[in-house]
């Protein structure tokens, strides 16, 4: 599983790119661009040697260095907002 996390930590640039396009602040999905962001996305998994199956398991190991990266993936701006200022506070 090591060589699956490499592969996955190769691609985690462009796969943070294209999963928020799955879906939208305002509800108003274009269903094309949906089908194509999935395509991209399963083209680049399996470029990369991975399936989501791999990304579950991944994920099911509990390594922070992968959940973190997947959770930074589907964070919304706000929280992401939230969390570096609160990694910035500075104890008093």
């Amino acid at each position: 599983m090591c060589d699956k996390r490499k592969q996955f930590e190769s691609i985690y640039h462009k796969l943070s790119k294209m999963l928020p396009r799955l879906w939208s602040a305002t509800d108003e999905l274009d269903e094309a661009d949906v089908v194509t962001t999935v395509r991209a996305i399963n083209h680049l998994l399996r470029k990369a040697g991975l399936d989501l199956h791999d990304v579950v398991a991944l994920l099911g190991e509990r390594k922070d260095p992968v959940l973190e990266m997947f959770t930074r993936l589907l964070e919304k701006d706000p929280d992401a907002l939230v969390r570096i200022g609160r990694q910035r506070l500075v104890p008093i």
